[in-house]
């Protein structure tokens, strides 16, 4: 008798962050080859043969069946790992990367795009380091080249890794007790406990992903890291779990039941160009972040760095928040307003937290984080946000209990819609339009994760082949200079005298190289980061809104079978409206700033192209004007 084989359907796209892991998209069927290999975890095969862990949480068990006929290299799964406790991999451990045969270290961001930005082998400011040695660099790949590979990195850190399985609500399991309590600066936070890493942003990749949490992100991945051999995370954003959960039909049908009525109200106006946020520019707010602060409390036993924030609200106002306040507040933010597409906040640091090139990093990217949150006509104004960035230590428990037990969160967001009336709309031709958005937003996506990996690669040339290449060349004509310099003739020295200026003034551009990509390269990698972190959030729309339609079109069917009142229908179908309203309003929005960030970007970007080639022209038209001295 044959032996029944465990065949599993799965809920929800999973992508690997461990090479041990099996990737699967929602739908597809995976027979379980050890159900017993980890907590949480089986380890199965699909379709094509490819095995590895899937968490338990993302699949749902199929009715028994008979077993395939064994695929030709079938092989058996492996023994379960080992249960240990958490060790740094060594790479990670060091001060900085080491070179080999002065090839540029392989940037994360390149070849695995689930990580934030790690500029090549430097910070922000700094240069780069490696010897001139290894003469034959015509053949050399450098697009493929590396000292460190993240695949290596990540195959290291999983065989001693004790991992949790991922929940499909978003809890790996981890115990971080009451991380948001009452005290201001007394609940958890990661800042403090290196063990604690998130999930990261995909680039180049749309996926229906299992919902999952800002504080407790699926798919922990360990990224590579920057010079300061520290180790990043990133807020890859917390999906609509509600949805999900079955909590998204809630508004739809009517099942949402309030004691209060919303301190806000989101307008939404109708345009020739179509729904938009009612947007007040009088009511941008302006914030700076300044003056990052080590700080101590319980008598100096837990230190932390928090950033001055000043604002203009009522005038005015400073205040200090840390890191892990930033990271409570994208949380707030994406429970309150679910379907604003909110960037990522900059990655967590495990060590080297408090370098200096590190804090003046974060800032940037927490800096641009909040300038767009102020931009925003939604977030800008709304009751949490300016609260975040203007309560003092004594306004903020209450402010902060409120934010936290709002009833107009998730789907009950949308009872603080106020749309046009009435709403002409269809909504299939809606549908239709927003299928049309998603595409457009994959492309998008696709098209900047090519342009980074091109911006990663000119990074690494300029800092390390073409700064090599330009001072050895300098050194050759140098060298003729020392040489003619024995001649003691003045034409013959006024000569050696030029040639050695030709040799500075390329060692100089072979510097200028090195040190150009911290004022073009690296700001218009951190934007496309920033804007893959946006563009994550569009496939939750587009699901959102076929749901919304299916569920409607649905209740129309059994309308006329008579199961259903027409008023009931007529009801969900007012609310639909009312959903795909504000879906088009984010959309709109979007298609708004990113004409004014594209256009701000890329001018930017080639002024300081500009800028970096006239430099080098001046430089060499000096050195041609030295031979002008030089008589035969």
């Amino acid at each position: 008798m044959p032996v029944m084989m465990l065949r599993v359907k799965c809920l929800y796209d999973f992508e690997a962050s461990h090479e041990d892991d099996l990737p699967f998209s929602e739908g597809e069927v995976l027979t379980v080859v050890n159900s017993d290999y980890a907590d949480g975890w089986y380890y199965a095969r699909n379709s094509a043969g490819m095995e590895g862990m899937v968490p338990i949480a993302y699949v749902e068990a199929l009715p028994p069946s008979n077993p395939p006929p064994p695929l030709p290299n079938s092989r058996p799964p492996p023994e379960s790992p080992k249960r240990g406790s958490f060790n740094l991999p060594d790479p990670y451990v060091n001060s900085a990367p080491t070179y080999s045969n002065n090839a540029p270290v392989e940037s994360t961001y390149v070849n695995d795009p689930t990580t934030q930005p790690a500029y090549a082998n430097e910070h922000i400011g700094q240069s780069g380091g490696g010897s001139y040695g290894n003469d034959d660099v015509s053949n050399q790949d450098y697009s493929n080249q590396a000292a460190i590979s993240a695949a290596a990195v990540r195959k290291k850190v999983t065989s001693n890794q004790k991992r949790s399985a991922p929940t499909a609500d978003g809890d790996d399991d981890d115990d971080f007790g009451n991380i948001y309590d009452d005290d201001w600066d007394d609940f958890d936070d990661s800042d403090d406990d290196p063990s604690i890493t998130s999930g990261s942003v995909s680039i180049g990749k749309s996926s229906t992903k299992a919902p999952n949490d800002a504080r407790k992100r699926l798919g922990s991945e360990l990224s590579a890291a920057d010079a300061d051999g520290g180790m990043e995370r990133s807020s890859g954003g917390a999906k609509m779990s509600w949805f999900s959960s079955g909590k998204g039909l809630d508004y739809l049908l009517g099942a949402i039941k309030t004691s209060s009525h919303p301190s806000e109200e989101i307008v939404i106006i109708q345009t020739s160009e179509g729904p938009y946020w009612e947007h007040k520019p009088l009511e941008i707010i302006k914030c700076e972040l300044s003056d990052p602060q080590k700080q101590t409390k319980l008598k100096g036993m837990k230190k932390f760095l928090a950033y001055q924030l000043k604002s203009d609200i009522g005038g005015n106002s400073m205040v200090y928040r840390r890191y892990k306040h930033f990271d409570w507040l994208y949380l707030r933010l994406r429970e309150r307003y679910p379907i604003v597409c909110i960037p990522p906040l900059p990655d967590k640091q495990v060590t080297g937290r408090y370098d200096p090139e590190f804090v003046k990093k974060r800032m940037y990217r927490l800096q641009h984080w909040v300038n767009r949150m102020s931009r925003h006509p939604v977030i800008g104004r709304s009751t949490v946000y300016r609260h975040f960035i203007s309560a003092d230590e004594q306004k903020w428990k209450d402010g902060k209990r409120k934010a936290e037990k709002d009833e107009f969160k998730e789907s009950a967001f949308f009872l603080t819609v106020k749309r046009p009336s009435p709403a002409n709309i269809d909504l299939g031709e809606m549908a239709t339009k927003i299928e049309k958005f998603s595409g457009f937003a994959v492309n998008l996506r696709e098209n900047l994760k090519t342009l980074n990996n091109r911006s990663q690669q000119n990074l690494k040339l300029h800092r390390t082949v073409y700064k090599q290449q330009y001072c050895k060349f300098g050194a050759a004509f140098k060298d003729i200079s020392q040489t003619l310099s024995v001649d003691g003739r003045p034409n013959n020295l006024a000569l050696a005298g030029a040639l050695e200026f030709v040799g500075d003034t390329y060692e100089e551009m072979g510097k200028l190289y090195e040190e150009q990509p911290q004022r073009d390269y690296i700001p218009l990698i951190e934007a496309l980061w920033e804007y893959n972190g946006i563009i994550n959030h569009i496939p939750e729309l587009k699901n959102l809104h076929l749901n919304t339609v299916n569920k409607v079109r649905s209740l129309q069917d059994q309308e006329e079978l008579g199961r259903v009142e027409t008023e009931h229908v007529q009801q969900v179908s007012d609310r639909s409206k009312t959903i795909t309203y504000a879906i088009l309003a984010e959309m709109n929005n979007f298609q708004a700033d990113r004409i004014v960030d594209f256009k701000d970007m890329m001018k930017d970007f080639l002024t300081q192209q500009i800028q970096f080639y006239s430099k080098i022209t001046e430089r060499l038209q000096l050195a041609a004007e030295r031979f002008d001295r030089v008589n035969p």
